[in-house]
């Protein structure tokens, strides 16, 4: 009975001397190890700190490793036993990449009771990304669609020459309604053409939306529509890239393969990110989000609008 009283003492005393030896500890976990390509899971980074010790925020960046973030999850701050407090950092992530993959340590900073800034690491977490196809499935077993369905020949004739009679009826009355109107119209004075300036176009639409101050009227998913809609203009006019229909990493890869600015390239995929969430009322990102990502676009737009300026004037000189 002593034998064992004195190893919990010591237990006790050894735990004591962890705990002022290391005031701030950080742990990262994930709610499960395992998952399919494409899914999200939750990562929580778990800090506690010691009375006095102020932890910041780690801010876990969009894309990490292996992994980007898909959701940005309330923290979580509960009082533990000695007056200490542990803080749990949420978020969800997923994955396009298969195999036995490791979520990265992150840093997080503290700023101890006399005003001095540290912080500490956590631990990489293996994590097992396998497909969505079970072992020995039949991937390649898909169904082909179904036959047209085929009209008899006569009738696909008649209906052939009826349409081409009616094409060429169509055109010849266009052809003479051209020329007449082509006739009347007074001779216009030649058009000076403005060289395209996708930059200076692109600068002028986000100021115009900043302008609006959608976010402080709480109107998020408009906000980001509109920017996204500039944005994916710019890059149709800028690099001749389909833009319309591409998700922010088609797209992101995209721009990469153009040789597209590193800085413009990150901007647009994180504003188009933002803009998908958006559109989930409980998604949206905070107004100070969204007001710091016009803000930073438009100071990579500026810098590209001033490159785009001296290219235009060095190309009109002899």
């Amino acid at each position: 009975m002593r034998t064992a009283l004195a190893a919990a003492l010591l237990g006790l005393a050894l735990a004591g001397t962890a705990a002022a030896a290391d005031p701030v500890s950080a742990a990262a976990t994930v709610d499960r190890d395992t998952m399919n390509v494409g899914d999200a899971i939750t990562l929580s980074l778990i800090v506690q700190a010691a009375a006095g010790y102020q932890v910041v925020d780690p801010g876990v960046p969009r894309v990490f490793g292996d992994f980007e973030v898909v959701e940005t999850l309330p923290a979580q701050q509960d009082p533990v036993r000695g007056g200490n407090t542990r803080i749990v950092f949420r978020y969800r992530i997923t994955t396009f990449r298969l195999g036995q993959l490791l979520i990265p340590p992150f840093a997080v900073a503290y700023t101890d009771p006399s005003g001095r800034r540290d912080s500490v690491s956590t631990a990489a977490v293996p994590t097992r990304v396998q497909s969505v196809f079970g072992v020995g499935e039949q991937v390649t077993d898909i169904r082909p669609l179904a036959p047209q369905l085929s009209l008899p020949g006569g009738l696909v004739s008649r209906i052939a020459s009826t349409a081409a009679a009616a094409e060429a009826i169509l055109v010849a009355a266009f052809v003479a309604l051209f020329v007449v109107r082509r006739l009347r119209r007074p001779r216009a004075q030649p058009v000076v053409e403005r060289a395209p300036r996708p930059v200076q176009d692109a600068l002028a639409e986000l100021m115009r939306i900043a302008e609006l101050r959608l976010p402080d009227q709480g109107r998020m998913r408009e906000h980001y529509e509109l920017l996204a809609a500039s944005l994916r203009r710019y890059v149709r006019a800028r690099f001749g890239l389909s833009a319309t229909h591409r998700t922010p990493r088609e797209l992101r890869l995209d721009l990469e393969r153009a040789g597209a600015d590193r800085a413009q390239i990150a901007v647009i995929y994180d504003v188009l990110h933002d803009a998908e969430i958006a559109r989930y009322r409980h998604l949206a990102p905070y107004p100070s989000r969204a007001r710091e990502a016009v803000r930073t676009v438009l100071e990579v737009m500026r810098k590209a609008a001033a490159d785009e300026e001296y290219q235009t004037s060095a190309a009109r000189l002899p």
